[in-house]
């Protein structure tokens, strides 16, 4: 018996449990010397059926590229009387257990990159089924970002080109490689966690010079990629006539000719040639005594070049002429000046009586 009426209230009101089951009630009388004993049923049991918890899961943000920061991942479940507990699991593994009447947070620490599930389930209990609730992210790698500089192209001066390169976050470490005149890439310098810019002394010599900065790809990092290239040509080298010989009447005497080359460190050498004969050669500066023999002599000042500088020649003549006494004699002396892109000749005429 759960209640009785009274002789002074012939109804009865009962609050009946609220958790889940299957109900019947009996209401009877034992009856007395006026009443015989009787049994009512109800309009037959009833049943209060076990149901779900509410449940509530969210990443911020729900999905986001690797920043090495911890994220947050909000949950919470709601039941009745909040008799339901819960745990948060991360890829299998227990972060956090549910504190009832509230939206919990938990910080989750920083993990690599890839894709993750977290798990809020709840137990059953005599009122509520065992319940999972799922949400999926994705920790994508992030892409730094590199700078890279590199001077425009000139012609060789025998300057070393100074290469600059930066990246971020400097613990994405890049790498400068260096490629001369197409042949392999190598590694010439790199940046360190302590510092993300770096500044690399190139060759100074001439080439065609092509440079990539990246960070090699890892589960943290997407890879990066800078590139640049630049030229430096070969130069012209100086060369020039200080002193050249002008056409004139035989007289017993000889003539010097100086010519000159003018290079970075005195490199390369010119040699001097008279009518074809090879007389000397010189990286600075050459003198040589020319013939007093009556004739005309072709003098050629050139240089093969090398790796920094291009071929390059200058050239005149002259005349020793035959004295005549009486009438006139004319004498016409040429020179030639050629370089890289021009050529210049010039000419005297000397007219002697």
């Amino acid at each position: 018996m759960i209640a009785s009426t009274s002789s002074t209230s012939n109804t009865i009101t009962y609050n009946a449990p609220a958790a889940a089951g299957t109900y019947a009630f009996r209401f009877n009388t034992t009856g007395n010397a006026t009443y015989s004993q009787t049994a009512t049923m109800g309009t037959g049991p009833y049943t209060i059926s076990k149901t779900f918890p509410t449940h509530h899961l969210s990443v911020v943000p729900s999905s986001f590229v690797y920043t090495g920061k911890p994220f947050n991942v909000n949950f919470s479940i709601g039941s009745f009387m909040n008799q339901v507990t819960g745990t948060l699991s991360l890829n299998g593994n227990k972060i956090a257990t549910y504190v009832p009447n509230s939206i919990n947070t938990v910080s989750a620490n920083a993990i690599n990159v890839g894709n993750y599930t977290l798990l809020l389930s709840t137990p059953f209990n005599g009122n509520y089924y065992s319940t999972i609730t799922s949400e999926t992210f994705v920790i994508s790698a992030y892409a730094p970002h590199t700078v890279l500089n590199v001077p425009s192209s000139r012609a060789y001066n025998g300057t070393n080109a100074i290469i600059t390169a930066s990246i971020s976050p400097a613990n994405a470490i890049g790498n400068l490689y260096m490629s001369i005149d197409g042949g392999s890439s190598i590694l010439v310098a790199s940046t360190t966690a302590a510092s993300n810019t770096l500044a690399y002394t190139a060759p100074a010599s001439s080439g065609n010079y092509s440079f990539s900065f990246n960070n090699i790809a890892n589960t943290l990092y997407a890879e990066a990629l800078s590139t640049g290239s630049y030229n430096i040509y070969k130069a012209v080298p100086q060369l020039r006539f200080t002193q050249e010989c002008g056409s004139y009447t035989f007289d017993g005497n000889t003539c010097n000719t100086i010519a000159s080359i003018s290079t970075i460190g005195n490199q390369i050498t010119a040699g001097l040639y008279y009518n074809g004969t090879f007389e000397g050669s010189t990286s600075n500066t050459i003198t040589y005594t020319g013939s007093n023999t009556i004739n005309t002599y072709y003098v050629v000042f050139n240089t093969t070049g090398n790796a920094n500088y291009t071929k390059d020649s200058i050239s005149y003549a002259y005349s020793i002429n035959t004295h005549h006494s009486g009438g006139s004699t004319t004498s016409t002396t040429t020179s030639t000046t050629t370089t890289a892109s021009t050529t210049v000749t010039t000419s005297s005429t000397v007219t002697t009586t």
